[in-house]
């Protein structure tokens, strides 16, 4: 797939007239990868000299030249000739002296992984609806609906997430017109207005990728009504079950107990995506782009984490989601749930000190250390040992498929210090890395003159490797934010329990660090156990543990707060989040890098919003009416669309909760006089149907008109032309 759209050419090695160029920094993964022999999508990044434009207007945003990035394969004769240069890559790229465009850059993309840590189910509904609103009560949500008369009505929320099960009964909107009533009620719309299944390519039935995108596969407005009348449904499904998990605690509705989520009207849209950042970086521009479409505020839900680069906001990563963040654009993005994971080291420390690594597959530990440090390493490792200090980069292993390697050439994640300044805050990274090995440690010696600020993350999956107590320096809970909770602008969400021990922080809920130019996590949600959707059908609800279900609780209450203004930058929602935060003995009553301000309460959270009045802007509206006959009865059928997503709340007498959509088709036994429509920012309007409608029998086709009357004199003269015709030719002949 295609990453963002690049504007610039990569030099090869061919042309004579070209020189080395001596700036570009692989990253470590890359340089294992090409050992390895394998062909697969990098990052590259470029930056031009001419330009230094400042990010956004988010808070201390850096200055640095602007980076325009490509997500690639790899030719290969470059591969080829990587693999043979493997100590000096760089021999591989050429680039003229007139050009002002340097690639920087090559990286492999790390893969964000989901934040739960487990799933339960039973069969029991009534309880479970119980624990549903114990979590809802916990975080005052109907409390805050009921006084401020908010529902999320005018937001779009956005889930990037594993998938959705789009169908579920507990999140549609149910139809009340002739054909549930005469063929049942299940036909129905489904919350979720858009989807974008990235790694979904099957275009059989007529889907096809999303307007602006070249990958993937969208659905509009999927409804399980669809099948009934021959269309084809939304091929996605959510195959692991998270995504539909997370979505629930936003959208779900249950008729019966009368529970719901947290922002239940809003407008939901999901992208399924493969995780990795590109692909999200994509997934977060989809949604704010469809939403300003709409012209709604939009707030994205990312439950899903990493452990990559300096965890200080100036990934890589990071720094391209700021990008999009402003005036009712925020990212709620879930802590971690690495605080027990043994998955970080770090302080202040001087002399000669081991950390210690338990490998157990492919593994990648990633160090931080002060610009200039003068720090080295010594790794031993599989019976090796290699020494690399500041510039240097050593294979220890290279027995295909057994693959390890030592780094300190800067490419832990983007390295500017060889450039004359710094883009991470003053810091450089080096990196151990190991594909293929199990069942062995590697010792990391640090030798550091002087006292020097030392930080390591276990940048891979921490079930294939972790620090161990054996070294001089001990894993840390502290500093295990995940990214891309560590931006400043980006809502860090913690988890505490509400179960077994209720009101505790959870022991997994991920630390920020104690010494930091700004808090995290910066709020924390109910976390365990919390109750949602399943992956596979609603015969059960599921339970779920993470900072992963903590998230939405935070999304849904920002939905909320947009209602009221959708104008909010995201230091506005960080800031009311923490002046409404509930304290108590668990928290202290101190902000704190465990429990950030404090526990989530929506009412006091939304009592520090003010209200903004929303522009009334101009909508297109249109209906036709048509009679169609199905399984031998005729219907008088309401066809309304808009460009702007809208839903019908009456008909006539009756009433109806449609989902959100940009057309609407009603059956009728006759046509209603008039029906009430609500467009997506709230503004209602009535509609006056002249009555009629054109009679298109069995034939199941449909003859369109803005009402009844201008097809029904068309159709008469047409019938009054050939009655003339029929007559001429009758006298013709006698």
């Amino acid at each position: 797939m295609i990453f963002l759209k690049a504007i610039f050419i990569l030099f090869f090695y061919s042309l004579e007239t070209y020189e080395v160029n001596p700036k570009i920094i692989f990253d470590p993964l890359f340089i294992m990868q090409t050992l390895k022999g394998e062909k697969k999508k990098v990052w590259i990044t470029k930056k031009i000299n001419s330009n230094f434009p400042k990010i956004g207007n988010l808070t201390f945003a850096p200055q640095f030249p602007l980076l325009i990035l490509e997500e690639k394969e790899i030719e290969d004769n470059l591969l080829q000739c990587i693999k043979k240069e493997i100590k000096n890559p760089q021999n591989c790229f050429k680039y003229t002296k007139d050009d002002d465009e340097d690639i920087v850059y090559i990286r492999f993309p790390r893969k964000l992984r989901p934040l739960t840590e487990e799933f339960s189910t039973t069969q029991d509904i009534k309880r479970l609806f119980t624990k549903i609103k114990e979590s809802s009560s916990e975080i005052g949500a109907k409390e805050a609906r009921d006084v401020f008369r908010v529902s999320g009505k005018g937001v779009a929320i956005g889930i990037i997430d594993t998938g959705i099960r789009w169908n579920s009964d507990f999140i549609t909107y149910k139809i009340r017109d002739s054909i549930t009533r005469d063929f049942g009620s299940s036909k129905n719309f489904s919350k979720i207005a858009l989807i974008w299944d990235q790694e979904n390519e099957n275009y059989e039935n007529g889907f096809t990728y999303p307007s602006g995108f070249t990958y993937g596969l969208e659905c509009k407005f999927p409804s399980r009504r669809d099948s009934f009348f021959g269309k084809n449904e939304c091929p996605h499904t959510d195959k692991e079950g998270h995504g539909s998990h997370i979505t629930g605690i936003m959208a779900m509705e249950e008729e019966n107990s009368g529970e719901i989520g947290v922002s239940p009207e809003s407008l939901f849209i999901f992208v399924a995506s493969s995780m990795y950042e590109p692909d999200v970086i994509e997934a977060v521009k989809y949604i704010f782009s469809r939403a300003d479409e709409f012209k709604l505020p939009a707030v994205i839900n990312i439950s899903l984490g990493g452990h990559f680069g300096p965890h200080d906001g100036t990934s890589l990563f990071e720094m391209e989601l700021k990008k999009f963040l402003g005036k009712g654009k925020i990212i709620v993005a879930a802590a971690g749930n690495e605080a027990n994971k043994n998955i970080h080291i770090g302080g202040k420390f001087s002399g000669t000190l081991s950390a210690v690594v338990d490998v157990r597959g492919d593994c990648e530990v990633q160090f931080w250390f002060p610009l200039d440090s003068g720090i080295s390493l010594k790794v031993d490792f599989f019976g090796n040992s290699a020494e690399v200090k500041k510039g240097e980069r050593k294979i220890l292993v290279d027995s295909h498929p057994k693959i390890a390697i030592v780094d300190f050439g800067g490419g832990a994640d983007f390295p500017f210090q060889y450039l004359g300044y710094s883009f991470s805050n003053s810091k450089e990274g080096a990196v151990f890395a190991s594909s293929e090995i199990f069942g062995h440690q590697a010792v990391i010696w640090l030798n550091i003159p002087g006292q020097k600020r030392i930080d390591g993350w276990i940048s891979s999956d921490p079930s294939n490797c972790s620090f161990l107590n054996q070294g001089d320096i001990k894993p840390t809970p502290e500093g295990t934010i995940s990214v891309p909770g560590t931006s400043q602008d980006i809502i860090a969400v913690g988890s505490y329990d509400i179960s077994s021990e209720k009101g505790n922080l959870s022991r997994f809920s991920s630390w920020g660090f104690e010494e930091s130019e700004f808090i995290k996590p910066n709020i924390v949600a109910p976390g365990e156990i919390i109750y949602s959707l399943c992956p596979n059908d609603d015969s059960a609800l599921c339970g779920g543990r993470g900072t992963s279900q903590s998230t939405p609780h935070v999304s849904g209450a920002v939905a909320l707060a947009l209602e009221r203004n959708p104008s909010l930058t995201p230091s506005e929602i960080i800031q009311a989040l923490c002046s409404g935060a509930k304290k108590d003995d668990f928290t202290g009553y101190q902000a704190n890098n465990k429990w950030g301000c404090g526990k989530l309460y929506i009412p006091s959270f939304l009592s520090s919003i003010t209200p903004q009045s929303k522009p009334q802007r101009q909508k297109d509206i249109n209906y036709e009416t048509l009679y169609e006959k199905i399984g031998g009865k005729k219907y008088a059928v309401l066809s309304i669309n808009s460009q702007t997503p809208f839903r019908v709340i009456s008909a006539g007498n009756q009433y109806y909760d449609m989902g959100w959509s940009t057309k609407h088709e009603l059956y009728f036994d006759s046509f209603p006089q008039n029906v009430e429509i609500e467009f997506a920012d709230g503004e209602i309007k009535k509609l006056n149907i002249q009555t009629g409608g054109i009679d298109v029998g069995t034939c199941g086709c449909f003859v369109s008109g803005k009402n009844a009357l201008f097809p029904f004199l068309i159709q008469i003269l047409l019938i009054f032309i050939a009655t003339r015709i029929i007559m001429i030719l009758f006298e013709r002949r006698t």
